[in-house]
């Protein structure tokens, strides 16, 4: 009689696929929108940039205590903090951004689940764009039968002919080839690629006369029943429109983070679910 698969496997399963299993980091307090002057992260002694995230309890200190300031825009209220020395008002004392309770669910919730791979935000984050940037969104894509529409991406390109270039982060989609091709934005024009593997890919548009329009955009392309990940981009994408006051670059690095926290919730839901498979066969004497 074949044995039944462990419990702790099928409790695991659905415990990962709930967004909650993944080795977690420090929720997320804010993201640093504009510094001037050598701040640092007090508990590594690190140097503060802009777009740098500032995990909860993390006290900072600056070496200018007469010349210097930071704003960090807190995730929680969509309101910029800011720290500003001058000669009549030394910051001579460390500061922590406020840190409400971290909240149990949600895209900030979520975002604390995962580690983010630092190296390849920087890899994949463009150094900067414009507030109103008429290039490429980072964004989700929903892929059908192997294919994704690219209009989430291009919401805000102009029309006309591009070429296209849609080119796969190797950590996310190893096996996969660039995708090159002529494409004409304007309405009702079918703007469905394929094929497409699921994963973080790069994607970059270069108008007729050879010149990049913006920067690259980050996008992630997901299964269309992936329900989860699609809500918490949603809201992601609602809560960070209301952020008037930030920099294009901080909305860019909320939403990049996200994109990348989906897609690590995406390859850890893949290997356990081979992990289960192997298990089930296994368990009924299938071999591996």
């Amino acid at each position: 009689m074949p044995r039944r698969v462990p419990a702790v496997l099928v409790l695991t399963a659905v415990w990962l696929w709930s967004g909650a299993g993944a080795e977690g980091q420090p929720p997320l307090v804010g993201i640093v929108d504009r510094v001037s002057g050598p701040w640092t992260f007090v508990s590594t002694d690190q140097p503060i940039h802009v777009r740098d995230p500032v995990p909860a309890n993390e006290a900072i200190a600056t070496r200018k205590a007469d010349d210097s300031s930071i704003t960090v825009y807190l995730v929680a209220t969509g309101k910029p903090w800011t720290v500003t020395c001058t000669t009549t008002a030394k910051c001579e004392q460390t500061y922590t951004p406020p840190s409400p309770a971290a909240p149990k669910t949600g895209p900030w919730a979520f975002l604390a689940s995962f580690k983010i791979s630092e190296p390849l935000l920087k890899q994949v984050l463009p150094a900067g764009r414009g507030v109103t940037s008429s290039g490429p969104d980072h964004t989700l894509l929903v892929r059908t039968g192997g294919a994704v529409d690219l209009r989430p991406a291009l919401a805000h390109v102009m029309q006309g002919n591009y070429q296209l270039t849609l080119v796969p982060v190797k950590e996310s989609v190893p096996t996969s080839s660039a995708i090159e091709r002529t494409i004409r934005v304007a309405p009702n024009v079918d703007l469905t690629v394929r094929p497409v593997d699921a994963g973080l890919y790069t994607l970059s548009l270069t108008d007729e006369s050879g010149t990049a329009l913006g920067s690259p955009a980050v996008v992630l392309a997901i299964d269309d029943r992936d329900e989860q990940a699609k809500a918490m981009w949603s809201e992601l994408v609602a809560q960070t429109r209301q952020w008037d006051a930030a920099n294009a670059g901080t909305i860019d690095a909320a939403r990049v983070r996200m994109l990348l926290a989906l897609d690590e919730r995406r390859n850890q839901v893949g290997r356990l679910t081979w992990g289960l498979v192997r298990a089930l066969r296994a368990s009924t004497g299938g071999g591996s």
